[in-house]
């Protein structure tokens, strides 16, 4: 189950490269039918969240990425893909105070990384 997540995930970020958005939401809609035995599974925790905030930054719909929502109760580097996305959005849709929000959580995130010692993810949400 959680190669099948993440294949689909490459899929859709290959089908935005090609500008083919109705294959990636398509292949997105596809990934998200199946229900996943556990979300806190590494690959579908991750791809689960990446499809729909690279679907909205790679089509450029900035109001799409500004109104992605968190996973309740999610990891912490996965919520940082969503915050990410949603500063982004809202950056290129003018509105700076949400970008900011969406920021400083990102640092909360990153924080919460460092504190349990997980020095990959908290590099990465870093980088974001």
């Amino acid at each position: 189950m959680p190669e099948a997540y993440h294949a689909s995930d490459y899929a859709v970020y290959a089908d935005l490269q090609l500008a083919r958005d109705a294959a990636a939401l398509s292949a997105m809609e596809d990934a998200f039918k199946v229900k996943a035995a556990s979300t806190s599974q590494v690959a579908v925790a991750y791809s689960s969240t990446a499809m729909p905030a690279r679907y909205a930054l790679e089509r450029g719909d900035w109001l799409a990425a500004k109104q992605l929502s968190p996973a309740v109760g999610g990891l912490p580097y996965t919520e940082a893909i969503t915050l990410f996305a949603r500063a982004i959005g809202a950056a290129r849709s003018g509105d700076a105070a949400a970008a900011e929000q969406d920021a400083s959580d990102l640092g909360v995130r990153h924080q919460k990384l460092v504190d349990a010692g997980n020095t990959y993810w908290a590099r990465e949400v870093k980088i974001q």
